[in-house]
């Protein structure tokens, strides 16, 4: 049987680094080794470095990073757009960077190496074995995520503004051919892909719906909706699921079938609490627990 795959979001990354305890990040740590397969996601990682780059307490901004990078052991997603071209067996187009499981893993490891912002923007994290510093710059994920929102704010004022009306299916998915193919799908490609990405499309229909007529959506509330669309790209793979805190977003996408692939941090706690239980009632000694994963630690810390 086909392992599931899991990936975190950003708001649980923050939630787990500061309101859960050790032992429930330890039991999380153990479900999802038995479980799936843990991935990370580039979209959560550059919202975390966003973070980090506005943040004035450096180290307690660090944590969300080492819970993400600490899980056990990991894969690295590509980014959503390659990630739906692979699954479309399309060929990566020139000028389309790929978030490659090296960069990623460079990355995570000169931030949590770090000891303070200047370091990394200075490129003088040292790494063992290295002779040369390393960086990170942090102001590239701040001016992606900000330049994601403000689009998304454009685009929602320009839907209430009547600029632009919403997309039947086939010509919101073509629109993904155009823009990254630059040519049309064929028929089916376009139902192959309307299919795949049917989650995303109930995104933009809860957009289309909130800002048409006397709608009192406030565009500058709703700029995270950007990252929240390219986060279920993923589920264009039916074996990928996403642990979210977040019950809006599953609200707005529930009529999509692939709803039920994003898992509610709230879901999830009845699971541990059972399990918990369960250890209990059989009287499980500490030692006969399952044994902990490579990154554990950063779950218990």
């Amino acid at each position: 049987m086909l392992r599931k795959n899991i990936y975190f979001d950003t708001g649980l990354c923050i939630k787990l680094a500061t309101e859960i305890s050790p032992e429930e990040r330890r039991r999380l740590s153990q479900l999802i080794s038995k479980e799936y397969t843990y991935c990370i996601s580039p979209v959560t990682i550059h919202e975390l470095l966003n973070g980090l780059a506005g943040a004035n307490d450096f180290e307690a901004s660090k944590k969300p990073l080492k819970i993400l990078y600490g899980v056990g052991r990991r894969k690295f997603l590509p980014l959503p757009v390659v990630f739906v071209l692979k699954k479309l067996s399309q060929e990566i187009p020139g000028g389309i960077e790929d978030f490659t499981q090296a960069k990623a893993e460079r990355w995570l490891r000169v931030v949590l190496t770090a000891e303070n912002k200047h370091a990394l923007l200075t490129g003088s994290v040292a790494e063992p074995g290295r002779k040369v510093g390393f960086g990170v710059n942090l102001h590239e994920s701040r001016e992606a995520i900000d330049r994601m929102k403000r689009g998304q704010i454009n685009r929602i004022q320009s839907l209430q503004a009547g600029d632009i009306v919403p997309a039947p299916p086939v010509f919101w998915v073509n629109a993904f051919f155009r823009m990254f193919l630059s040519r049309d799908g064929t028929s089916e490609e376009l139902a192959i892909l309307r299919d795949k990405l049917d989650i995303v499309y109930q995104l933009e229909c809860w957009i289309w719906k909130h800002t048409s007529g006397a709608s009192k959506l406030n565009p500058e509330r709703q700029g995270t909706l950007a990252a929240d669309g390219l986060q279920l790209y993923y589920l264009a793979d039916a074996n990928n699921y996403f642990l979210t805190t977040d019950k809006d977003l599953k609200m707005k996408v529930e009529g999509s079938r692939q709803s039920s692939q994003i898992i509610l941090w709230e879901e999830l706690c009845a699971v541990l609490q059972r399990s918990k239980r369960n250890r209990g009632q059989t009287g499980r000694s500490r030692s006969s627990s399952p044994q902990s994963s490579e990154g554990d630690s950063a779950l218990r810390q």
